[in-house]
Formats: structure tokens, sequence, C-alpha cells
């Protein structure tokens, strides 16, 4: 058996067998979580595939936001090495769920123990989340963070031995008056931001917060944060922006902020669609890595991969600054190459914008009078709308890169 794997059976082993504390100590000025009398920073991604290659980057710990099917995924994590964030399954009030409801509450409350109690033999697991944003659009209700307050006793009553902590998404003066008022309990927080890590550990300092915290989901600028065409569309960063992104803002709001800030998990190992197919995803469907895992590669160990991804650059062309005729015809040109020099291969597609999270449209038929080298010529789609053009570029040796220009068309 190759010593690489044996050494992942023998910590996978070691995982499920050993009982486990995991705590949240003074030290110095600051925090440290401990795990069975340890330093452990987290260094983990969202996420529930690819947990190998995951290891392999340096990670640590996955976080889950449900606890659908969760104890084959421990087993897969402890397979490998990784311990375990898991999400609690507790209501939002914005998908219906009713806080004044006392039958409702006392059920969940049930629910929480009863899984609480199913899984904390599991020594895979590092400490427990009350739900995921559960706050969005109730923060004013105060029997909310109550709720929250008596679930995280709940829980510490069913496990006192491990951390319980709320997972914000992101934060504000009136989030963190009510959790200094109502949830007293609670050992952490969790606050999930993308442009606004950059300057979480001074907002969290000015707000007064003087508990420690986990950076629960971090990434690229959302489609909320960035600029947008005349017609709406944001505009997503090119995959060399987000490479960009990932590992300046870890290293100077998360490493650089020890003490405080006891880890982190990046959003998303995995691949998804939400605001287009390639915005947040680290993979791509067809299983190629994305420069974002150069990055937390790079972050989590100190090291780059062997092979790094392709690099796109820019994409040349004028479509995203005006609405263009059906069936006019366009210059698009791609600035890219391989840091080692691997042969590309280019993929372009156009499809129509998304309407809605995970309903990716199909790719146009006939979108391209002419393909040479990294050119091409984009025919406009006859049907008016808003469409985008995707480039894809592919290393051979399992790494990829992508980018996209958002255009309308419209007949004048």
């Amino acid at each position: 058996m190759p010593k690489p794997m044996l050494a992942a059976l023998i910590v996978g082993c070691a995982l499920a067998q050993s009982p486990v504390r995991v705590t949240i100590d003074r030290s110095g000025d600051g925090f440290e979580l401990k795990r069975n009398g340890a330093p452990f920073f987290v260094k983990g991604a969202n996420g529930r595939t690819n947990l190998d290659q995951l290891a392999a980057a340096g990670a640590n710990t996955i976080r889950t936001t449900s606890v659908e099917g969760i104890e084959p995924l421990l087993d897969q994590a402890e397979s490998v090495g990784l311990l375990a964030t898991v999400g609690l399954p507790v209501g939002a009030a914005r998908f219906g769920f009713d806080w004044g409801d006392e039958a409702a509450v006392k059920a969940q409350r049930a629910r929480v123990v009863e899984w609480v109690d199913k899984l904390k033999a599991r020594a895979s697991v590092l400490m427990w989340t009350l739900g995921n944003e559960v706050e969005i659009g109730h923060e004013a209700d105060e029997r909310l963070w109550k709720g929250l307050e008596d679930l995280a006793k709940a829980v510490k009553a069913a496990d006192p031995s491990r951390p319980v902590i709320a997972v914000l998404a992101e934060l504000d003066e009136r989030k963190i008056a009510r959790l200094k008022d109502h949830c007293p309990s609670l050992d952490a927080i969790g606050v999930n931001t993308y442009a606004g890590l950059a300057t979480l550990p001074t907002r969290l300092r000015d707000l007064g917060w003087t508990k420690p915290y986990f950076v629960t989901e971090f990434g690229p600028f959302g489609p909320w944060e960035v600029a947008k065409t005349t017609w709406g569309a944001p505009r997503e960063p090119l995959g060399q922006q987000k490479e960009d992104i990932y590992l300046s803002n870890y290293l100077r709001a998360i490493a650089d902020d020890r003490g405080r800030c006891l880890g982190s998990f990046v959003y998303l190992w995995g691949q998804r669609n939400e605001g287009t197919p390639t915005w947040f995803g680290m993979f791509l469907p067809t299983g190629e890595r994305l420069g974002a895992i150069d990055a937390m590669t790079f972050a989590w160990s100190g090291r780059w991969p062997a092979n790094r991804c392709p690099r796109i650059f820019y994409i040349d062309a004028a479509i995203d600054q005006s609405p263009i005729e059906p069936g006019s015809e366009h210059d698009v040109t791609a600035v890219c190459f391989d840091p080692d020099n691997d042969p590309v291969t280019l993929k372009w597609e156009v499809r129509a914008e998304m309407s809605g999270d995970d309903i990716e449209p199909k790719a146009v038929y006939d979108a391209f009078a002419a393909r040479i080298g990294k050119k091409v010529r984009l025919r406009a789609p006859a049907v008016e709308g808003a469409y985008r053009i995707y480039l894809y570029l592919f290393d051979g040796k399992g790494n990829a890169a992508t980018a996209n220009i958002p255009f309308f068309v419209k007949r004048k």
C-alpha cells in the first residue's frame, strides 16, 4: 500500500476511534482553538466532493450546512484525515420557520439534540453550527436570537466537549448587539463574507465583538457586489482575478488575525450554478481544477501545486458595452497562457443569462462564424435577450481556467 494511503488510513482510524475534546482557550490577548489539548487552526472548505484532493491541498476540515447524508460523509472525511464542522438543522424564518410557534421551536430543539446525540461519538466532529444564515431578513426578531441561545444551551448540555457557533450572513451593528444581549452561550460566531472579508477584522473590532470568530464562507466577490452592465448583468471576475482575491484576502484578513480568527472555510470546494455556472465553483463539472485551488493550496500549505492552472488575463471585446444586433458579428480575443508552458486548449460557448440558481441554459447552436487560435468571431443569436460568451482553458493535466463576458442582443 502506498505510504500516503497508509497514512490517511491510520489517521482515519484514529479519528473514528479516539475520544475528543475541543475547546476555545484564552491565549495571551486572544484565543486558541484546541483539539485534545493541541492547537488547531481551521483550514477548511464548504463541500462534500473531492475530499482526497482537499486533504492533499493542505486543508484539515470540511463544513456542512445540513445533516443530510452526514454519516457517510463523515466516513469519507475520516478516511482522508479530515475533521468536520456539522451544521445542525435550524430553521430560517425566510423559508417559513416561525420562531413564535412554541410547538415548532420545541420540535426543532428535540431534532437538534437528537442529531447531536447521534453524532457526538464521532471523533471527526470538530464543532457544531446552528443552521446557516438563519437571521436573514429577521434580524430584529428577538425570538430568533433567544431561540439560538436556547439551542446553544441544549447542544452544550448534550455535548459539553465541543464548541457551538452561529453562522451569520455578514454582520452589522444590529446583529452584534443582539448576539451580545441574547446569545451568551455561543462560543464564537461564524461569518459568511465575500467582498467584506478584507475589512472584517477591523469591523469586528469597531463593533465591539470580543469573542473569537470563524470565517465560515469566503471566495470571489459575489454577483451582488460587483459592477454591472447597463442592462444589469453582473460582471464576473476573471479566473486570474478570483485566484488573487482568494489568496490576498486569506493572507490579510484570516492568517493575519490569528488569535481572534480561529480559521476559515472557503466556498465552494465543488461546482455550483449560482450567478453563472462558473462564478463560485473551484472545479468544473468535468472535474478539472480551477485557479482558486492553486491559491488555497498555497494559503494552507505554503507551497504551490506542482502543476499550476492556466490563466486568462482578459478577453478583448467590446460586446459588453451596449446592445448588439441579432446576427451581427464581433471579434473576441483571449489573452491567456499556462505557467508551466503546457499546451492549452480553448473552448468557447455562448449561453443565455441564467434566470435562477441551478438552471444552466443550453449552449447556443452556431454561435461562432470562425475560430482561429485564441480568437473567435461571435455571431449574435437571432433571439433578443441577455447572453454570456464563456471561455474555458484546459492544460491537459487536469487544470482549467474560465472567463466570461455578458452581452445583450436587441434590434435597433
